[in-house]
């Protein structure tokens, strides 16, 4: 019911989703939206070169870049 976590490894989220519906969205998707724009500041004009497309991680990371208005390769 109750988890200690340093401060760093938590991150608010902003949507209108309940509880349900959020704990179903795989951690996955947050790992590929940290990456994209938390290290890399991915911007709606850039072109995102994703290597190791074909895992889950890969296929998140391009749902997220295409969604965000970027070129994928």
């Amino acid at each position: 019911q109750y988890a200690l976590l340093p401060t760093h490894h938590v991150f608010s989220v902003s949507t209108d989703l309940n509880w349900q519906e959020i704990a179903a969205v795989p951690e996955t998707y947050f790992t590929a939206w940290g990456s994209l724009f938390e290290c890399l500041n991915l911007q709606p004009e850039d072109t995102l070169l994703i290597r190791g497309a074909t895992c889950a991680l890969g296929y998140a990371a391009i749902q997220i870049a295409k969604a965000w208005g970027c070129k994928v390769i």
